[in-house]
C-alpha cells in the first residue's frame, strides 16, 4: 500500500513538472499596483501559465473589481482607496488535459491613495456662547476637520470683526482667546474657520481640497457692575465703566400729606443692573436721613410716598440703596433731596399765551408778528408782589433749533422755512409748578442763510477793520509823540514864565531878585542831569543872588531896571569860560548864551536874540503882557500909564512877550509905549 502512494505522487509531480528538474508550476502571478480611480479595463497583472491551463477566481467576493481574460487580470471596476486599499484574489489554475491536476495561486492588489477628496467639517457652522473677561489663550472650542485622504491638515480663522479670537495652532482647529472681551464693546462676533489639505503654498499640479465652516460667537454678560442709578455719566476707566449719578431733588408743601409718589428730578427714581446683559431685577431701600419717618420707599418699584405731613420747613436728604435681588453683594447708594416749602396758592400764568413770531436768520431774535418788537415770554405768579418769580425757569420742549436767553427767544440752529410749531415751558424749581404755551414761529430765511454775508464781505468787513486799526496806531503813536515832544516845551514855558513873572512888573514896583536861567534852553536830552554844577552856573547863581539884593534896596524903578539887564548880561558864561563883559552904551554888545544880537547857527545851540541892542541906560521898561486874558493887559496897560507919568521926559519902551508857540520857543512882541515898535522885537532861535 506504501509503495502504491508513492508512486502515484511521483506521477502527479511528472504532470504538474512535465519538465523535471525546473520544478514549473501550472500558473503564477506577481501582485498588482493599481492607482485608486483608475480607468475600467486597466490590466492588474499577468498570469504565467502552462499551455492547456485555465484560470478562475476562487470565492470572489460579491462585488468583485476584477475579471480574468486569458493570462490577465483586468480591472472591472473604478477602484476607491476610502473603500478599500487592498484586495487579495485567489486564482485556481486547472490543466485541461489532465483536470485532477490543479494549482491554487494568490494574486495580491494594493490600490494607491489618490487626493481626490478634500476635508470635511462635522457641520456647516456652529454657535459658540463665550464668557466676557476669559482670560486670554484659553480654549474655547474645538472644531477639526476630517479627510480620508489625508492625516494632516492646515487650518486659517477669519474674525469679524476682528477681535478677541484666533487659533492655537495651524495644524489644528482649536479656537483660543486672544484678548479680553467686554460685553458692553462687543456682543457677538462671527468666526470662519477654514481646513486644507495641503500647505501653503501649494505646489503647483498638486491637487488641493479646502473645506470651512462658520462659527458664531455669543458674547455672554459676567455679573461685575452694581446697580446704575439712571440717569447717569457713565465714565471709562480702562475696561471699567462707573455710572455718575447726581441724586434727586422733589419738594412737599409744609404741613400737607402728598398722597401720591412724589415727583422727582431727574425721574422717576430707578436703578438698572450695570450688566445690562444680565439685567437682574432690584430691591430698594431707605438707609438714613429718613428722621421721623416721614417717608416710605416701594422696594420693587422705588417710589417714595408720604406716611405723614411735614411741620419743619427746609431740605430733607435720604439716602437711599438699591441691591440686587439675586445677589445683594451687588449694589448702589443716592441722594434724595426733598425740600419742604410753602404751598404754592397760584400756578403761574404765561403772559400773551399763544405766542406768535418771525425770525429772519441763523442767531436772530424771534420779534413779534404784529408790531415788529422783541417777543417776550414771561410767566408771572401771584404769589410774587409783582407777579416776577426768580424760580422760574424757561425751555423749549422738543426741539434744539430754538433757545430761550432770558426771556427772548432765538433761532440756534438751521431751520427750513415756514411756520414752526414749539411748545415752551415754565417751571417753578421752588413747588415743582409746571405749564407750558404753544409758540408760532414763521422763519422767512433759513439759518444757513446767515448767509445773508458771504466770505467775499466778511473778507471787506476785515480789511475795513484793519484799516482802521492801523489808522487808529498811528493816531495813538502821533499823540505818544507829542506828549514826549511837549514835555521839554512845557519845560521852556515854566522857565519862560518865571521870566515873565520878574519882568512883568511896572516902574516903581520892586522886584524880588530878578533871576535869569538858561535852563529852558537846554538840550532836550540834558532836562534829566544831576550832576554837580558847573563853576559857570554857581557864578550866574551867585550874580542872581547879588542883583536881587540890590533890586530890594535901590527904590528908583529905572535903576531897577538897568541893574538887572546889567545882572543878566553878566551873568551869562563865555563859551571859552571867561568872564562877561559890557561894554559901552554906545558899543556893541556881545549877549552869548542867551540874548545876542547875532543869530546863532550852531548845532543845539538855544538862544534870544535881539534885533536892536537893549541898553541898559535907555530907561527901557521890560513888561509882559499877556494875550489870553483881558484884565492882565489893562493891569500892565495901568502900569505903563503909571511909568509914563513918573518918567516924562524919558519915554519908556515896553517888550511884550505875546502867544507861547511851544514848537518853536518863547515868542516876544515889543512896543514903544502903547504902540508897535518896528524894530525892537525879541525873537527866539531854536537851532
Amino acid at each position: 500500500m506504501g509503495l502504491q502512494l508513492a508512486l502515484r505522487n511521483i506521477l502527479f509531480l511528472m504532470l504538474a513538472f512535465p519538465m523535471w528538474g525546473q520544478a514549473q508550476p501550472l500558473c503564477s502571478a506577481p501582485d498588482g499596483t493599481v492607482r485608486e480611480n483608475n480607468v475600467v479595463g486597466h490590466v492588474v497583472t499577468t498570469i504565467q501559465k502552462n499551455s492547456g491551463v485555465t484560470l478562475e477566481f476562487i470565492d470572489p467576493p460579491a462585488d468583485n473589481p476584477f475579471r480574468l481574460e486569458g493570462d490577465q487580470m483586468i480591472l472591472d471596476r473604478s477602484l476607491d482607496y476610502e473603500e478599500g486599499d487592498i484586495y487579495v484574489m485567489n486564482i485556481k489554475c486547472t490543466d485541461t488535459a489532465n483536470p485532477a491536476f490543479n494549482l491554487e495561486i494568490r494574486v495580491v492588489v494594493i490600490v494607491v491613495n489618490v487626493n481626490d477628496e478634500g476635508p470635511t467639517f462635522s457641520q456647516n457652522s456652529y454657535n459658540l456662547n463665550v464668557e466676557e473677561f476669559t482670560p486670554v489663550h484659553r480654549v474655547v472650542g474645538t472644531y477639526n476637520a476630517i479627510d480620508k485622504d489625508s492625516t494632516s491638515l492646515y487650518y486659517k480663522l477669519i474674525v469679524e470683526p476682528d477681535v478677541g479670537f484666533g487659533l492655537e495652532s495651524l495644524n489644528n482647529g482649536r479656537i483660543v482667546v486672544k484678548s479680553l472681551l467686554d460685553y458692553d464693546v462687543i456682543k457677538s462676533v462671527k468666526l470662519t474657520l477654514y481646513a486644507q489639505d495641503t500647505a501653503e503654498p501649494t505646489p503647483e499640479g498638486v491637487p488641493s481640497f479646502t473645506a470651512s465652516t462658520t462659527i458664531m460667537v455669543t458674547i455672554t454678560d459676567d455679573d461685575n457692575r452694581p446697580p446704575w442709578f439712571q440717569p447717569c455719566d457713565v465714565i471709562s476707566v480702562g475696561l471699567s465703566k462707573i455710572c455718575q449719578t447726581y441724586g434727586y431733588t422733589g419738594s412737599v408743601s409744609l404741613t400737607e400729606q402728598q398722597a401720591d409718589a412724589l415727583t422727582l428730578e431727574p425721574g422717576p427714581l430707578y436703578a438698572v443692573d450695570g450688566d445690562n446683559g444680565i439685567n437682574t431685577a432690584m430691591v430698594y431701600s431707605i438707609l438714613n436721613g429718613n428722621t421721623g419717618n416721614l417717608f416710605q420707599i416701594d422696594a420693587n418699584s422705588g417710589n417714595i410716598t408720604m406716611t405723614k405731613a411735614a411741620d419743619v420747613p427746609g431740605p430733607i436728604v435720604l439716602s437711599v440703596m438699591a441691591a440686587q435681588t439675586v445677589n445683594s453683594f451687588q449694589f448702589a447708594t443716592t441722594t434724595v433731596t426733598i425740600q419742604v416749602v410753602t404751598k404754592s396758592l397760584h400756578e403761574p400764568v404765561f403772559e400773551g399765551a399763544p405766542y406768535s413770531g418771525v425770525v429772519s436768520g441763523l442767531g436772530s431774535m424771534v420779534f413779534k408778528s404784529t408790531d415788529n418788537t422783541p417777543l417776550i415770554i414771561q410767566a408771572t405768579d401771584e404769589d410774587f408782589l409783582g407777579g416776577e418769580n426768580p424760580d422760574i425757569v424757561y425751555a423749549i420742549i422738543g426741539t434744539s433749533n430754538f433757545s430761550i436767553i432770558g426771556h427772548n427767544l432765538f433761532l440756534m440752529k438751521d431751520s427750513p422755512l415756514g411756520a414752526v410749531s414749539l411748545q415752551v415751558q415754565a417751571r417753578d424749581t421752588a413747588v415743582g409748578d409746571v405749564i407750558t404755551a404753544e409758540v408760532q414761529v414763521e422763519v422767512t430765511s433759513a439759518a444757513g442763510g446767515a448767509g445773508r454775508y458771504g466770505a467775499s464781505d466778511m473778507a471787506a468787513l476785515g480789511a475795513t477793520l484793519a484799516v482802521l486799526l492801523f489808522i487808529s496806531l498811528g493816531i495813538i503813536g502821533y499823540l505818544v509823540y507829542r506828549v514826549q515832544h511837549g514835555k521839554s516845551a512845557w519845560g521852556k514855558l515854566s522857565e519862560a514864565s518865571v521870566f515873565r513873572s520878574s519882568l512883568g512888573r511896572g516902574p516903581g514896583v520892586p522886584n524880588d531878585g530878578v533871576q535869569y536861567t538858561n535852563e529852558a534852553f537846554k538840550k532836550d536830552e540834558d532836562s534829566d542831569s544831576t550832576g554837580q554844577a558847573s563853576p559857570a552856573a554857581l557864578r550866574r547863581k551867585l550874580s542872581a543872588e547879588t542883583a536881587s539884593t540890590m533890586a530890594r534896596n535901590t527904590a528908583a524903578t529905572e535903576e531897577t531896571v538897568r541893574k538887572s539887564a546889567a545882572t543878566l548880561l553878566a551873568m551869562l558864561p563865555e563859551e571859552d569860560g571867561s568872564t562877561s563883559e559890557m561894554d559901552g552904551v554906545d558899543g556893541e554888545k556881545e549877549v552869548k548864551p542867551i540874548l545876542t544880537k547875532e543869530r546863532r547857527t550852531e548845532e543845539g545851540y538855544k538862544s534870544v536874540w535881539f534885533k536892536q541892542d537893549i541898553v541898559p541906560d535907555a530907561k527901557e521898561d521890560v513888561h509882559i503882557i499877556p494875550d489870553n486874558t483881558e484884565q492882565d493887559a489893562e493891569e500892565d496897560d495901568e502900569a505903563s500909564t503909571s511909568s509914563g507919568n513918573e518918567e516924562d521926559s524919558t519915554p519908556g519902551r515896553k517888550v511884550m512877550f505875546g502867544d507861547v508857540n511851544l514848537d518853536s520857543g518863547l515868542e516876544v512882541k515889543a512896543s514903544d509905549s502903547g504902540s508897535d515898535s518896528e524894530n525892537n522885537d525879541i525873537l527866539t532861535s531854536d537851532v
